[in-house]
């Protein structure tokens, strides 16, 4: 038994997002010319135009839950679950046990009958959202932490693990708010509070704050990996490469190399720069070799290629396309790929399957001027592409939405980049890839009659063998009769 006074400290560093991500998008744009030469269009990057259009910000970490209030005693470990179940005297106690195990419901179930029978609400309430976050039931969690500030308006901790609730249900300004008030609150240093604000305040594009609690939060913590590493995304962001890169580096040092995501972010924010080779292809390299399943890197290279083209290089897009290839196998609804890959057969006068990526990407994505843009370029051989990629990994937040002011403007973007679509001759749009992403256009802003007459051109040109569009065009006449 030890005092009842001495708390035992869990500290929790959630893993690197790994599923779909308010994934900073960043587009890159390069003007295309005709050449009298070759009869093809080629490629020149003008350093005007190679300007970052940002949104969707996102970072490689979750926010960090707080530290977990122990027991009055500490529970041996000989006792085994079934003995400690039956053990009617302290479900706290039994609660605690139950979560150091892992099993989530039953601790759950007996933090509720702690609570049901008054054992140190505070605990009881603390360790029940601490359960509940754990299953992602935020929602419950946020009625628990309320409950402990209720009991103990002083609680640190507990503001801390509110705002990770409100954080994850996308109430950003409250969770600003509890981080705001677990910082106030603490005694001591509070790391995992600092990071979460600057987490936050990242989120919402206040990115001098953010920087400003990461630093404190690097402070308070020195050997604090993660926070360096987003440290560098805030400086990347407002274009301090500098810093930016120093802290990649310092991230990657602190985790003796062993950080596939600061590689990443360190060679992306060096391709960012211009830097290509070796300083962006070496760091992309080394975050493979470190995570095999990582298409964002080979996105990252497949556009170094595809741009280093630019210089000449024999193959390079090729090699883009090989890159891109890689990254659709390990994530088959990638998007950025599909429609980068598509670029690339573009510029290697492979139409049919270019079209068949931006096919895809429709399928994935039809409120994107970027993509309706590019389609139109290859259907007319003219133009400049936008390369796209991402800020950082993602996977597990969604993506933040466009409010509907931005909608509303990606709307009357679209439907002028359609005006030119009509006006297009009938023979440069004879394949049936073409009218299916157009009639997903037309489905995206309502008007299923264009819709309907682009899917029956569609069936038309593959000789009724397209199953895909009959099926979409059955549902709209499903919807609209």
């Amino acid at each position: 038994m030890i005092n009842r006074h001495i708390m035992k400290v869990i500290y929790i560093t959630m893993l690197l997002l790994l599923c779909n991500v308010v994934i900073l998008a960043q587009q890159r744009r390069f003007g295309l010319e005709d050449s009298s030469k070759t009869g093809r269009a080629t490629t020149e990057i003008n350093p005007r135009r190679y300007l970052p259009t940002e949104y969707n910000r996102r970072f490689g970490l979750k926010p960090g839950e707080s530290q977990l209030e122990t027991v009055e005693e500490k529970i041996e470990e000989k006792i085994d679950k079934k003995s400690i179940t039956e053990n009617k005297k302290s479900f706290l106690k039994t609660a605690q046990f139950l979560l150091e195990k892992g099993d989530l419901e039953n601790a759950i179930f007996n933090y509720q009958k702690a609570i049901n029978a008054r054992e140190k609400l505070d605990l009881a309430h603390f360790g029940l959202g601490y359960s509940l976050i754990k299953l992602s039931r935020f929602d419950e969690a946020i009625n628990s932490f309320k409950e402990v500030v209720k009991i103990f308006p002083e609680n640190a901790k507990a503001y801390l693990n509110l705002g990770v609730a409100f954080y994850s249900i996308g109430e950003i300004d409250q969770a600003i708010e509890s981080y705001k008030k677990a910082v106030a609150l603490s005694k001591d240093s509070l790391p995992d509070a600092e990071f979460n604000l600057a987490f936050a305040l990242f989120h919402q594009g206040d990115l001098p704050n953010s920087i400003n609690h990461y630093q404190i939060a690097t402070k308070q913590r020195k050997i604090y990996p993660a926070a360096f590493n987003n440290l560098g995304l805030a400086y990347e962001a407002i274009g301090d490469f500098e810093n930016a890169n120093a802290n990649f580096q310092l991230a990657i040092k602190q985790k003796q190399g062993n950080y596939s995501l600061a590689h990443y972010n360190l060679g992306r924010s060096y391709f960012n720069q211009g830097k290509f080779f070796p300083e962006a292809v070496t760091q992309l390299q080394i975050a493979l070799e470190q995570q095999k399943n990582f298409p964002e890197a080979l996105l990252i290279l497949g556009n170094i290629y595809l741009l280093y083209e630019n210089k000449g290089a024999i193959g390079s897009v090729e090699k883009a396309k090989t890159y891109y290839q890689k990254a659709i196998l390990l994530k088959k609804d990638y998007l950025l790929a599909h429609q980068n890959l598509a670029i690339a057969y573009t510029k290697l006068e492979e139409k049919k399957e270019a079209l068949a990526h931006y096919r895809e990407a429709f399928n994935l994505d039809v409120n994107s001027p970027f993509l309706l843009e590019n389609l139109l370029f290859t259907i007319t051989g003219t133009g400049s592409f936008f390369i796209r990629d991402e800020f950082s990994r993602d996977e597990v937040l969604d993506n933040l939405k466009l409010d509907k002011e931005k909608m509303q403007d990606s709307k009357e973007v679209i439907k002028t980049l359609l005006e030119k679509y009509e006006d297009l001759p009938d023979e440069s749009k004879n394949m049936s890839d073409i009218h299916y992403c157009l009639a997903k256009v037309y489905i995206f802003l309502g008007n299923y009659n264009k819709a309907v007459d682009e899917l029956q051109e569609t069936l038309e040109l593959s000789k009724s063998e397209d199953k895909e569009a009959a099926n979409l065009l059955s549902l709209i006449y499903r919807l609209i009769l």
